[in-house]
């Protein structure tokens, strides 16, 4: 069996990474904080961010499960907007 043969079987084997793979733990949860923060202190000023461009603008957290607290960040702070906006 040649080299290049045997090699071949480690690469099929090879899992695709992201950068919010080789992030540590603490340090994605770290700027998930910080864009929550971010994100609700838009809203309240008016100028609410989609978490679509929230997330371009931050590619490490590509493929990272943290990530999805934005999204539910989003919805909270929709549903708070809307109803403020009744109650005014």
């Amino acid at each position: 069996m040649s080299p290049i043969g045997g090699s071949s079987a480690l690469i099929e084997n090879v899992q695709p990474t992201t950068i919010a793979d080789t992030m540590t733990s603490s340090g994605v949860n770290r700027l998930i904080k910080n864009l929550k923060s971010k994100q609700r202190e838009l809203w309240l000023q008016g100028q609410p961010e989609p978490v679509e461009d929230l997330l371009k603008g931050n590619p490490e957290l590509a493929g990272a499960p943290e990530a999805f607290s934005l999204v539910y960040g989003e919805y909270l702070l929709r549903e708070e907007s809307r109803q403020a906006a009744q109650a005014g």
